[in-house]
């Protein structure tokens, strides 16, 4: 998968600028690169979809890829959790 180009505004400003584009490419792309905030990302999409009356199919993706994708995503949050834990153990000790 190609990433995502580096000098295109991201996060609130992005969002502001162009909102369907941030919810049905930014927040897709995030969850397919296994985004830590998967849940999150997926509700936000999702609920942009339904205020706007479109569908996973309008934007390239359907219910089996995010269904796949989602173990991705927890697995990264799982082992960024284990390294914060980690590093406050070794900060500790």
């Amino acid at each position: 998968m190609d990433k995502p180009n580096s000098d295109k505004p991201r996060g609130l400003k992005y969002w502001k600028q162009n909102p369907a584009a941030f919810f049905e490419v930014e927040l897709l792309d995030s969850l397919r690169r296994g985004s830590i905030y998967f849940d999150f990302h997926e509700r936000g999409m999702r609920k942009w979809l339904a205020d706007h009356g479109r569908t996973l199919t309008d934007i390239g993706t359907s219910e089996e890829e995010l269904d796949r994708l989602r173990p991705i995503g927890h697995k990264a949050w799982e082992d960024l959790c284990a390294q914060v834990a980690r590093g406050r153990e070794e900060s500790l000790a």
